[in-house]
């Protein structure tokens, strides 16, 4: 995650959404809930494609998601 709350690393269905994100069709400004890999929060994000802020590795554009942390639910 980089220092604005913005994740970078998503996946969908255990894809990386880059290699999926046509196929499912996702836009700028979607919604959708992102886990942590041990499962013991969900919170909700927007999606958004360009440059991700550091310590993202790259500045190439790619979508990335703004977290809503009020949305937090502990598992």
């Amino acid at each position: 995650m980089s220092e604005t709350d913005q994740a970078w690393l998503l996946f969908a269905d255990g894809k990386p959404l880059v290699n999926v994100a046509n196929v499912l069709s996702v836009s700028r400004g979607d919604r959708v809930r992102l886990f942590q890999d041990a499962d013991d929060f969900h919170v909700e994000a927007e999606l958004d494609f360009g440059a991700v802020a550091p310590p993202a590795p790259s500045s190439d554009p790619r979508w990335f998601a703004r977290i809503d942390w009020k949305t937090r639910v502990d598992l």
